[in-house]
């Protein structure tokens, strides 16, 4: 591709009632990763990051932050139509915001994508639709060492091919 993609900076869609602007550091405030970083959410819930753990699971700040995440999830299955999205990181280790962001994905998608994985509740449908990663925290370390990868058997398979065969003694013989 052009570049290497960067879905937390794609815009943010936010509910009405959501009044935060994003985060004034972030080169792109009103992106996803603008609303819903560490940095964001404890903006949002007037805590230190070091303090995000004590901010109840039913507060308003994780239904925001659900909501953001659930437009992700739903744009990345209009414009990808992916099998599973696996979110992953320090945030994700939230495991009440699973069922609060599967929901808001719903209520985005309003209905408009009839597949299983998308309209059915539990494993076969959207619990295994949007799930959390198996690395946890450690999943973008995992992620940029398996694109390392990728990229390394490339440049070798072009290498390869680009290597002219070795020269035989019958190179330019020619028969009488």
């Amino acid at each position: 591709g052009l570049v290497h993609p960067e879905g937390g900076h794609i815009p943010a869609l936010r509910r009405p009632s959501d009044l935060y602007p994003g985060d004034a550091s972030n080169p792109h405030p009103w992106s996803i990763e603008g609303h819903v970083g560490a940095k964001a959410i404890a903006e949002r819930a007037g805590v230190s990051q070091e303090e995000l753990q004590t901010i109840p699971d039913d507060s308003e700040v994780w239904s925001d932050v659900a909501w953001v995440l659930g437009s992700l999830c739903a744009t990345l299955t209009l414009l990808c139509s992916v099998e599973r999205i696996v979110l992953g990181g320090g945030i994700m280790q939230r495991t009440s915001l699973f069922p609060k962001i599967r929901r808001a994905t719903r209520e985005i998608l309003n209905g408009y994508i009839k597949h299983p994985r998308v309209l059915l509740d539990g494993p076969e449908g959207i619990d295994g639709y949007i799930v959390p990663s198996e690395r946890g925290n450690e999943a973008g370390i995992y992620g940029a060492l398996a694109l390392a990868a990728d990229a390394f058997k490339e440049a070798s398979i072009e290498r390869q091919a680009a290597t002219p065969p070795p020269a035989s003694c019958f190179d330019g013989c020619r028969t009488q």
